[in-house]
């Protein structure tokens, strides 16, 4: 059943990208096979959870991460990316230098008047003529120059382009070189998304190097509702909220046009467009496009399939915000399940969940079964990926909080302070997720009747909530109501 699902993935992959991927995945004897051929070399050479890891990402869908012996291998792909990345500025520079010779009007000017005098010259003047010649065949063989020497596009298409440089048509020339410079552009694209999927996906994620290498991925291909959607994701991840649905609107719209209102990868979009809702505020509206999502998956993939469970999830995280704990703790449990029967229990969607669970029965006033939640969390993220990732800091955070519920502040100091470190070291310091850091140390401070010190924490997470979220959003609100209790 994974064959079929992953070479139903790979169908609707052009050849050019088909034979990137086997590239990328180090496949060899690809060069000359059509596409069903190549999806059959794929699905028969490449391991599946390798190929199921590099299809998810480029569907926009959370990764779970790979075996050390397939990080090693990853680790050797993303260099051989990084190098790529090195020359692709060299490459822009290259594309850039031959439309400036082929498809600028100076040059097609330089021959035409040149051809004028030609034309027009005195046919008793020889030499003169002669001169002009050679000036005419001194500027074609220039730009010949530039096609033959220059990488751009297949080598046919560079041929065509010669031909009819030779022959004098600039026009048919110059759209030949245009077609030719669109397929490269597409290539690099390609590999600019994934350099960013390789900053994104790390285990200390580079979420600002990864905007610019989706950013870059959208500038030369534009339209590609999978590039505008990691733009977004990596915008979500930096805090930019307003950004980020703007970028997942704009792919929800290229994606149901390109696949129609019930495939999963419109499923992928109505949820970012829910999260990027659930972020700025408007949870109600969050789970009108987090209910579409889990309409969808259930109807294609049925009610245990991983990506009902980050439905469920979500749709329990929006009723967590708007208070409805129980409802929410219903719907982690429908996802707990899922994801505990796909994954097993060391699974970083495991620790997520069980996250969710900690935070409303916490809400609740549970905060001792919290902790037994938060604790498991964290021992799954710390495995997964060390002690530095902004999963390993939430789970951190959610203990501080339990412990801040039992009145135990200095035991909450502790966990926040290890939380707020990690996210400054990952987010920088103007981040929404350090200003909740820095919150929660002003009201553990606050508690401990230490107002002197909890008043700059409050101060600095005020800014950012200020610069970030805008002085009406809620919790911008809920940070000045503290600050004004430490005057």
């Amino acid at each position: 059943m994974a064959d079929e699902t992953f070479k139903g993935m790979l169908m609707e992959y052009t050849v050019e990208r088909l034979r990137q991927l086997a590239r990328d995945l180090g496949v060899k004897g690809y060069s000359h096979l059509n596409k069903e051929e190549l999806v059959s070399l794929l699905l028969e050479k490449v391991e599946p959870a390798l190929l199921k890891e590099r299809l998810y990402i480029d569907q926009g869908i959370t990764v779970s991460p790979a075996p050390a012996a397939e990080i090693e291998k990853k680790g050797k792909r993303l260099s051989k990316i990084a190098i790529w990345a090195s020359i692709l500025g060299f490459a822009v520079g290259v594309i850039a230098l031959v439309v400036a010779l082929i498809l600028s009007s100076s040059s097609d000017k330089q021959l035409k008047e040149v051809n004028t005098k030609i034309d027009k010259f005195d046919p008793l003047k020889v030499k003169e003529k002669d001169d002009l010649l050679t000036e005419k065949e001194k500027k074609i063989k220039e730009l010949e120059k530039a096609i033959k020497e220059l990488c751009v596009g297949a080598p046919q298409e560079r041929q065509e382009a010669l031909a009819e440089l030779q022959k004098g048509n600039m026009e048919k020339a110059r759209e030949l070189l245009k077609k030719a410079i669109s397929t490269q552009c597409g290539i690099m694209a390609a590999d600019y998304y994934q350099l960013g999927n390789a900053y994104f996906a790390d285990k200390k994620p580079d979420y600002r190097a990864a905007l610019a290498a989706y950013l870059e991925a959208d500038r030369l291909a534009p339209g590609n509702g999978k590039y505008i959607n990691m733009v977004g994701r990596a915008y979500d991840e930096l805090g930019e909220y307003g950004r980020a649905k703007e970028y997942y609107e704009k792919a929800l719209a290229i994606d149901e046009k390109v696949y129609g209102k019930e495939h999963p990868a419109v499923a992928i979009r109505l949820n970012n467009l829910g999260s990027a809702y659930d972020d700025l505020g408007d949870t109600k509206k969050a789970i009108t496009y987090y209910q579409q999502a889990l309409d969808i998956d259930e109807k294609v993939y049925g009610k245990e399939h991983p990506n009902v469970a980050i439905d469920l999830n979500n749709l329990g995280t929006a009723y967590w915000n708007l208070a409805d704990y129980r409802t929410a703790i219903t719907y982690y449990q429908q996802a707990l399940a899922i994801v505990r029967k796909t994954y097993g229990e060391q699974h970083p969607y495991v620790a997520s969940t069980l996250n969710n669970l900690g935070e409303a029965w916490r809400e609740l006033g549970d905060p001792k079964k919290a902790i037994t939640y938060y604790q498991q969390a964290l021992d799954i993220d710390e495995n997964v990926y060390g002690k530095e990732h902004p999963n390993v800091a939430t789970d951190l955070n959610n203990l501080g909080s339990a412990y801040w519920n039992l009145g135990d502040n200095s035991q909450a100091i502790t966990y926040y302070q290890q939380a707020l470190a990690i996210k400054k070291k990952v987010y920088g310091e103007d981040h929404p997720s350090v200003a909740t850091g820095l919150n929660n140390l002003g009201s553990a401070y606050y508690q401990m009747g230490q107002k002197d010190i909890a008043k700059p924490y409050f101060e600095k997470a005020y800014a950012i909530r200020l610069k970030m979220l805008g002085k009406d959003h809620p919790i911008s609100k809920a940070t000045k109501e503290w600050l004004e209790l430490c005057k």
